[in-house]
């Protein structure tokens, strides 16, 4: 299996101004060799960094496909804690998005989805939510929600 990804791989991190790693995310590949993630993973945002620190968590079916419910955490670049945003306020470790994945394996989203703005970071914490129709499409109006709840403008999708 060589430059195969198989088993159990950990995600580390070091914060600026910090000594040690720290786990935040990782899961399982398949035993088999053909990388395919399975089970219950963290993934990091395509363009995680100290100012932008988004986790996705959710699991993959035995074909690799994301499937049920993921969650999307979001963590100030000052502190240690994952915590959630809904409708623009923070809480404590939970998320801060989610929706749900069809369980037949399409990776389509379904139903209500809070998501991050194309353009959020630590300091511009926006959100957008909607929903999508069964065919995985946005559907609806999709509001831009700020950090104070404040209604940052609306998007229609006609499908």
């Amino acid at each position: 299996m060589n430059g195969m990804k198989i088993g159990r791989w950990d995600i580390m991190y070091c914060k600026y101004n910090e000594k040690e790693d720290q786990q935040i995310g990782g899961g399982s590949y398949d035993q088999e060799g053909n990388q395919k993630k399975i089970g219950k993973w963290v993934e990091l945002d395509e363009q995680f960094l100290n100012f932008k620190q988004v986790t996705y968590n959710g699991e993959y079916n035995l074909n690799g496909m994301r499937v049920g419910i993921w969650d999307i955490m979001y963590c100030k670049k000052d502190e240690q804690e994952y915590k959630q945003i809904i409708k623009g306020n923070i809480h404590k470790n939970i998320c801060s998005g989610s929706g749900f994945y069809d369980n037949e394996g399409n990776q389509k989203k379904i139903g209500k989805w809070i998501e991050l703005d194309q353009s959020f970071i630590w300091n511009n914490v926006v959100t957008q939510i909607g929903e999508y129709n069964m065919k995985g499409q946005k559907e609806g109006i999709w509001v831009e929600m700020g950090i104070e709840n404040q209604n940052k403008g609306e998007t229609y999708y006609y499908n």
